[in-house]
């Protein structure tokens, strides 16, 4: 996971699958429609994604370091 910084100026998280994943275009795209479908308020969101060159990157909202008791509090 890496962190990263939209041309907005939004800060995020992009998750990028390891090279050689098993994972295809389409359990990749079946992944982004379950992940743009599921909203909760102890779930980071998806912000977007990308599959271009065989590269597969989800990236999410940010959520800075910190205890599971401070994210929930």
């Amino acid at each position: 996971v890496y962190r990263g910084i939209l041309p907005t100026g939004q800060m995020v998280a992009i998750k990028r699958a390891m090279q050689g994943s098993m994972q295809g275009g389409v359990e990749f795209k079946t992944e982004i429609e379950l992940l743009s479908r599921v909203h909760h308020k102890n779930l980071v969101g998806l912000v977007g994604f990308c599959f271009d060159r065989g590269e597969q990157m989800l990236v999410y909202e940010f959520v800075p370091n910190g205890s599971l008791k401070d994210s929930l509090s």
